[in-house]
């Protein structure tokens, strides 16, 4: 019974070993006050050694929802990634994005929803600075 206690104890630590191995390294960019960007290095030193990118808005993860997003002056657009070693998440393409401005106020309704329809090049003059646009099949909004 004591063998084979043992023996679950030390497999429960190889496991917990190669789960830490899989995800150990990790690097992290500060966008702004708000956002980051997680890169994170699967399996690290072997032929499937891959990175894995993630934002994160206040610490929570940005879900993969959106095809490409603007967060403070820099595009990020989503990769899938077919294999192990593939760059998966929300890539950085593009520095110093500018916005097309319109003279047009937003509406109250927009600002308690907390977002509206709008291409990048119409982003209406009085949006919050801490809103960003994203894009996915047709849907842009702010």
């Amino acid at each position: 019974m004591l063998k084979k206690i043992l023996v679950a104890v030390i497999l429960s630590f190889i496991m917990a070993a190669a789960l830490w191995c899989q995800n150990s390294g990790s690097e992290v960019f500060v966008i702004d006050d708000l956002w980051t960007q997680r890169l994170i290095i699967t399996n690290p030193g072997s032929r499937s050694e891959g990175i894995t990118s993630k934002l994160y808005y206040n610490g929570g993860a940005m879900p993969s929802f959106f095809d490409r997003i603007v967060v403070g002056n820099s595009l990020f657009e989503f990769v899938s990634g077919d294999f192990p070693w593939d760059f998966k998440g929300y890539e950085r393409v593009q520095e110093n994005v500018q916005f097309g401005i319109v003279p047009e106020k937003i509406e109250t309704l927009d600002m308690e929803r907390g977002w509206y329809k709008a291409s990048r090049d119409a982003r209406k003059e009085d949006t919050p600075a801490n809103w960003v646009w994203a894009g996915r099949d047709g849907l842009e909004l702010f």
